[in-house]
């Protein structure tokens, strides 16, 4: 039996100005951090488009999916308390980004610089899932949402 919990938020932007906001290093960005507790055996999954997933594990330090080849998607997997947490992130494009270490893990994503007209807005949305349950009841989700099994999560991460 799996238990689970989610929560969804949307953060939205609008250009309130008379001015196109145009490309430059300073357009603002929706950014969305989760922090979760982690143990020394949590993973992290980010799915990349047309590529095998970034793999993360405890104690390292982190990895970043541009726009152009997330799907919109990543997620963390703690074998010790057997949680898997699930991302999902809308609109595309979006980035994703992911850190574990002793304190946590940092589960990531961003809209990416929006030039917006007068008047535009934009809306970033984000949803956190939380999974809870034994490897065999976890495994599915993991294999749809991931692109992996638990076991090729955790053992890929322990790999050299």
């Amino acid at each position: 039996q799996v238990r689970w919990v989610a929560y969804e938020t949307r953060n939205k932007v609008t250009n309130a100005g008379a001015e196109l906001w145009k490309a430059d290093p300073d357009l603002p960005e929706i950014h969305v951090q989760g922090f979760f507790n982690a143990t020394p055996a949590t993973v992290v999954a980010i799915p990349v488009k047309s590529g095998p997933a970034l793999i993360l594990k405890s104690g390292a330090s982190e990895l970043a999916v541009g726009s152009d080849r997330s799907p919109g998607v990543l997620g963390s997997y703690d074998p010790e308390l057997a949680v898997l947490t699930v991302i999902q992130a809308a609109p595309p494009p979006v980035a994703t980004k992911a850190a574990v270490g002793v304190n946590g893990a940092v589960l990531e994503s961003a809209s990416g610089p929006l030039a917006l007209r007068p008047g535009a807005s934009f809306t970033h949305t984000r949803r956190t899932f939380h999974f809870q349950g034994d490897p065999e009841d976890l495994d599915p989700i993991a294999r749809r949402v991931l692109g992996m099994s638990l076991e090729q999560l955790v053992g890929t991460a322990a790999k050299p």
